[in-house]
């Protein structure tokens, strides 16, 4: 059984995660963080240990606990819902989003690395299970 951890839980997107991995048969929620009663505090989802951890936080706000999470849990797949991982480079966020990226680190990293047929190494940080930005599923390898 593949243990998420959902941020944003109680946003839109987040509400949605929740409730398709609830009736999914191999996931089950392992926590979920937000705003309101029965939800952690963002804080203290980055102790919670998880197989994948889905992010639905504002971008700006988002791939700043990609980061946190990718050096808490390296092994976990992190997948971030907000815009923050979607672009290739730091150049195009800021003309984007009209400010600095908080977490270039990510940028432009996908889950399968270009070079290789096989997964990477340490599970993605991706900005979705279908990224439009990398053209790849992460949960596919490629021989791109």
């Amino acid at each position: 059984m593949l243990k998420v951890g959902v941020f944003g839980a109680t946003g839109y997107a987040g509400r949605e995660a929740v409730r398709l991995l609830s009736a999914h048969p191999r996931a089950k929620v392992a926590f979920t963080t937000g705003s309101g009663e029965g939800h952690l505090a963002h804080e203290a989802g980055l102790e919670q240990q998880a197989d994948a951890y889905l992010l639905s936080l504002p971008h700006g706000i988002s791939s700043t606990y990609a980061v946190r999470l990718r050096v808490a849990w390296p092994r976990a797949v992190v997948v971030d819902l907000s815009g923050d991982l979607r672009l290739p480079d730091a150049a195009s966020y800021k003309e984007w989003y009209g400010h600095d990226h908080p977490a270039v680190s990510l940028l432009g990293a996908p889950g399968v690395r270009a070079s290789s047929p096989t997964p990477a190494a340490t599970p993605p940080a991706c900005c979705c299970p279908w990224c439009r930005s990398c053209g790849r599923s992460w949960s596919t390898p490629t021989t791109s």
